[in-house]
């Protein structure tokens, strides 16, 4: 049998490199670490901000500095839009001369038509026909038990600096002329044109006439391709009526009916019915639901001036 050897270890030799020992003479460095204190604020400044947190910065930054002087609110008059100086629009109108125009145009509206109206108070017919649609929707809703925001009027004509107008003619019999006439009121200044925009296509336009020759409105619409004024005027004051739901009163008589059938059986006809035997013929016409009243004016006018049937140009 064979013997195994024992194994006999042995270190290894290192190169190692040891610090030599200070003498006690040299004094040994030593590091010393003071912990120093952390504010609060350099905790919050150290924490990212969201998007909420800064709108909300800047908007305190503007409050402390532009935003001084929109801290009071107050009536800006001359500026009411800073960001747009040149637009600076009329200011509105106060309740109490609002209630004045609609009153007026209440107790006679054939008298006080919006033409009037705008001429007494120096206002447009545009603006005369707004307030007098909202007045008559003012007393709409008295009338269905609707209150109305009395007291916001009253507040938002201050903010507004709501303008009170004085009409054109003194209405103080007191200072009335000695010959009953009524005299111009001083104060009276017009705020606006009778009308915003004329129409554009209207240009200078001269025509000679002779001096004898005579010349009237309706010939210069005619020339000019245009309604004549007149019929302009009654146009605006008709219109009021319908746009207000207050109609003027009606001074036209109303056709009687005669005769009434049933109102189911309708013919597809109108006939005109003539006693020739009266010495004044009755003319009564027949409507298509069977009724017959007596004819209107453009009616006998029609009669009168229709064509025989055979009758050629």
């Amino acid at each position: 049998m064979f013997r195994i050897p024992p194994v006999v270890r042995q270190r290894a030799p290192s190169a190692t490199l040891r610090r030599p020992r200070a003498s006690a003479a040299a004094p040994v460095p030593v590091r010393s670490f003071h912990a120093a204190p952390i504010s609060r604020a350099d905790e919050e400044a150290e924490k990212p901000k969201n998007r909420h947190e800064e709108h909300a910065d800047k908007a305190d930054e503007w409050c402390e500095k532009a935003g001084k002087a929109y801290e009071y609110g107050r009536a800006n008059v001359a500026q009411p839009f800073p960001m747009n100086p040149f637009f600076r629009p009329l200011p509105p109108l106060t309740d109490k001369t609002r209630t004045a125009i609609y009153d007026l145009w209440k107790k006679d509206p054939t008298l006080w038509t919006t033409r009037r109206l705008g001429e007494e108070f120096g206002l447009s017919i545009v603006r005369i026909q707004a307030i007098l649609r909202l007045k008559a929707l003012a007393d709409q809703f008295v009338k269905e038990n609707k209150p109305l925001q009395k007291n916001l009027t009253a507040g938002m004509e201050g903010l507004l600096n709501a303008q009170t107008l004085v009409r054109r003619t003194i209405e103080n019999k007191s200072r009335v002329s000695a010959d009953g006439e009524e005299r111009m009121n001083p104060e009276f200044v017009r705020r606006e044109n009778m009308r915003f925009s004329m129409p554009g296509n209207i240009r200078p336009l001269f025509q000679l006439v002779e001096e004898d020759e005579v010349f009237t409105p309706e010939d210069a619409a005619k020339l000019l391709k245009m309604e004549p004024f007149a019929n302009t005027i009654i146009a605006l004051d008709k219109a009021v009526g319908p746009m207000t739901g207050l109609a003027a009163p009606d001074n036209t008589i109303p056709s009687e009916s005669i005769i009434k059938q049933d109102r189911h059986a309708k013919s597809r006809f109108t006939f005109m019915i003539a006693d020739t035997g009266a010495s004044k013929p009755t003319v009564l016409i027949r409507d298509t639901e069977g009724k017959l009243r007596h004819p209107s004016d453009l009616e006998k006018f029609k009669r009168k001036t229709a064509r025989p049937t055979n009758f050629y140009m």
